[in-house]
């Protein structure tokens, strides 16, 4: 939850990640603890402490896995992708189907989105980056209610308990105070 030094911390993992191994922890042990936060996967993935066959082992009990590291899966392996690829589609989570969609249609912004590890919603950024002239104007010419929630994004870092937070939820979450 303290994302703001997220990587600070999982920088401290990967000093100690020799360490660690000596008690016979693996990259696979790691990803089973951070199911959910696919960011700080991605970024341990960036810094080599996970790899690639630990990702694809563990993307067969987790779709969303699959669909975060869609491309470089379907690099190592592309009859198993285009397997995992089909069964998401054509299953009954419309949610990672359509997330899976825009991976696969847009590469380059899947990655992008990725890297920056937030919602890439332009209100979002306003109030992320606690600028409330562009806040009020997003507000403004898109007609938003003031009791607006944002879809899910499997891009976001922040936990938070409602998968489609409030714009107050998302000011107190990143304390932007001019916004709150």
């Amino acid at each position: 939850y303290n994302f703001t030094k997220l990587e600070l911390i999982l920088n401290v993992l990967i000093y100690f990640y020799q360490k660690i191994k000596q008690f016979d922890i693996k990259d696979i042990d790691i990803l089973d603890i951070m199911t959910s936060m696919h960011y700080d996967v991605y970024y341990l993935f960036s810094k080599n402490l996970i790899s690639l066959e630990s990702i694809i082992q563990k993307s067969i009990v987790s779709q969303k896995f699959f669909a975060y590291f869609y491309h470089e899966i379907d690099d190592y392996d592309h009859e198993y992708a285009e397997k995992r690829k089909d069964n998401i589609l054509n299953g009954n989570d419309s949610n990672l189907s359509n997330f899976l969609k825009k991976v696969i249609a847009n590469p380059e912004d899947h990655k992008q989105n990725r890297e920056k590890s937030n919602n890439p919603s332009p209100l979002h950024k306003s109030i992320r980056e606690d600028d409330i002239e562009e806040f009020q104007s997003i507000l403004a010419k898109n007609n938003y209610d003031i009791n607006y929630n944002f879809d899910y994004s499997y891009y976001e870092r922040t936990l938070t308990e409602c998968k489609t937070p409030s714009l107050i939820q998302i000011a107190a979450t990143y304390g932007s105070i001019k916004i709150f």
